[in-house]
């Protein structure tokens, strides 16, 4: 007999790179065939979209207008319909309300969950009351909240005034058969053009202010200064860009400062440094970082989001309290002098990646999550 899959409608702001996205296009790849996902992309989505490897998921672009736009929820009605949806899974609060509106809107209302992945740098000093105020109601309302990690899950619960009880915690997963050591830093090196000799200090991000890239430059003047030898290398690309390079141009490291831009080979980029910094003003829980420490490398982050669940102080990197430029420094100084404790806490990243953060364990955690939605449902109406 065969088993009807359950048919999942992802509802994203824009399918384009990013780490909530990427979470995503991995659970579809490497998810069995008892889920059947459809990804609804409101703006168009970009090439990132062809990282979905599954043959059987649609990718549906919505187009919506900027600003409010009252059409979108009657669009995701539609959608939820044609596809026969099962759950809708609603990725952060720019989806949040159009999502949940659009599923009341319907006489079979499929099951809707939010994913919680993070705040912007405007967020960190305070969400607009009306905001909380309409997630907090409609907390009491919807099938589940997943966050990435415990702290994340504490923040959301606090901020909202709900009950931690309402939050499922689903941390992601890395793909170690991709993000490996590399056999050859100096080979991996050559091949992307850079110099085997140099020590290179690097970090993948969206080049946007809660990032703290700017921060990161700035710390590394002090680097640069001790280490004649040490390179910062910045992967990615956003609003950010121009900024960094007036800052690059200001503060004469221009030559020190390697910018590849967005690229989708992350994994050889990673492969190729000495340390991974995440300066982060707010984090998740982050995937490059998790994909740094399967790479085989020693990692710098603030104790921010879920950042202590990924690096432990003094085991696989260092942890700071602020990530103020003297701060950021210091802890990458005292990795690159000491070529040792770079390799300890190299060692202990991937161990801890592997016993707790596997691609496997992330997605068998999703679709037991997704199952108990469903199940939850049936038993009710066999009851009644």
């Amino acid at each position: 007999m065969d088993v009807i899959p359950m048919r999942l409608l992802h509802i994203v702001h824009r399918l384009t790179m990013g780490g909530a996205e990427r979470v995503l296009v991995n659970l579809i790849n490497e998810s069995s065939p008892s889920l059947k996902h459809v990804v609804c992309s409101l703006y168009p989505p970009d090439s990132f979209s062809e990282e979905i490897r599954s043959s059987t998921c649609d990718i549906v672009c919505l187009n919506k207008r900027h600003g409010n736009d009252p059409i979108m929820p009657f669009k995701i009605a539609r959608l939820c319909h044609e596809y026969c949806i099962d759950i809708v899974h609603s990725q952060g609060w720019a989806t949040y309300l159009e999502g949940f509106i659009g599923t009341m809107l319907l006489p079979r209302r499929p099951k809707f969950v939010f994913a919680f992945r993070g705040k912007t740098v405007n967020e960190l000093h305070g969400i607009p009351r009306r905001r909380i105020l309409v997630q907090k109601i409609m907390s009491g309302m919807i099938d589940g909240i997943i966050t990435p990690s415990h702290e994340m899950s504490r923040d959301y619960a606090r901020t909202m005034g709900i009950s931690p009880d309402l939050m499922t915690v689903i941390h992601n997963g890395v793909d170690m058969e991709i993000f490996r050591p590399p056999q050859d830093r100096g080979a991996c090196r050559r091949y992307l053009g850079l110099n085997p000799g140099h020590l290179i200090v690097g970090c993948v991000a969206r080049f946007d202010p809660v990032k703290n890239l700017q921060g990161l430059v700035r710390g590394f003047v002090a680097i640069h200064q001790a280490f004649p030898e040490a390179r910062l290398l910045l992967v990615g690309d956003g609003e950010e860009m121009e900024g960094i390079r007036g800052l690059l141009r200001e503060t004469g490291l221009a030559d020190a400062v390697i910018l590849p831009g967005k690229r989708y080979d992350v994994h050889q980029w990673l492969q190729a440094m000495d340390v991974y910094v995440q300066p982060s003003f707010y984090e998740g829980l982050s995937n490059t970082i998790m994909e740094a420490m399967s790479c085989a490398l020693p990692i710098v982050a603030g104790r921010v989001g879920g950042n202590p669940e990924l690096v432990q102080e003094n085991h696989n990197g260092f942890l700071l309290d602020h990530v103020d430029p003297d701060s950021l420094a210091w802890g990458i100084s005292a990795l690159l002098a000491d070529e040792n404790l770079r390799n300890r806490f190299a060692r202990a990243s991937m161990d801890l990646v592997s016993d707790r953060f596997s691609l496997k364990t992330m997605v068998a955690s999703y679709e037991r999550f997704f199952a108990n939605l469903v199940q939850r449902d049936e038993k009710r109406h066999w009851k009644h």
